[in-house]
């Protein structure tokens, strides 16, 4: 496993990644147009049992976000197989 992920499971491991700001926001939406990682770091985060789909106080998901940022590799964890 490369070094960087097992590093940020254990940060995940210490602080409550279900943590909601006033906006309604989870540390998903933040990942969600993040440059670097974004796909593996949005992946840990689902496996942990964050909802993608859930809306924050803007009636914005984080897939919303990603769709906006242009995040094609996390739009891809939902495409259907045809």
């Amino acid at each position: 496993m490369h070094r960087l992920v097992i590093r940020v499971q254990e940060m995940f491991d210490m602080h409550d990644v279900f943590a909601v700001n006033n906006d309604g926001d989870r540390l998903i939406y933040v990942i969600a147009n993040r440059e670097e990682d974004s796909v593996s770091l949005f992946q840990e985060l689902l496996a942990r049992g964050l909802d993608a789909r859930r809306e924050n106080n803007k009636r914005l998901s984080a897939l919303d976000v990603a769709m906006a940022y242009g995040k094609q590799g996390i739009l891809e964890l939902f495409e259907r197989e045809e």
